[in-house]
């Protein structure tokens, strides 16, 4: 990541007011970009996005689809855009990703989970 991408990255940390309420959910999940799979891991959640981090690099506006699993509901195929990024170490790269689309019941179960600290650690 560029001087410039970290910069601009932390810009709009610093000055974004999140539409939906944030909340700690860790799980596993899978990164789909082009024919690779790479395992990921979620540390929050909202209705508005996921945060991830994963071996390899991304740059605000890419596209990718996640493998998501919630408690309760089979895995479900949702597309995402790059907000932002931050660099975790030489190998791994933090992400925030936007939900383009959300199915109701992943909707639901995201209201839930966001409502109910006990699912989270499930």
């Amino acid at each position: 990541m560029s001087k410039t991408e970290l910069e601009n990255s932390l810009h709009l940390l610093k000055n974004s007011r999140r539409a939906h309420r944030r909340f700690p959910y860790e799980t596993d999940i899978t990164v789909q970009m082009s024919d690779e799979t790479i395992p990921a891991v979620a540390s929050n959640l909202s209705l508005g996005g996921i945060f991830i981090t994963f071996a390899g690099k991304l740059h605000v506006g890419d596209r990718i689809t996640l493998l998501l699993t919630l408690p309760g509901l089979p895995q479900e195929t949702v597309p995402t855009e790059v907000r932002w990024t931050i660099p975790r170490d030489e190998k791994h790269t933090g992400c925030g990703l936007a939900f383009l689309h959300l199915s109701d019941r992943a909707m639901n179960a995201i209201i839930t989970l966001s409502t109910n600290e006990e699912l989270r650690s499930v």
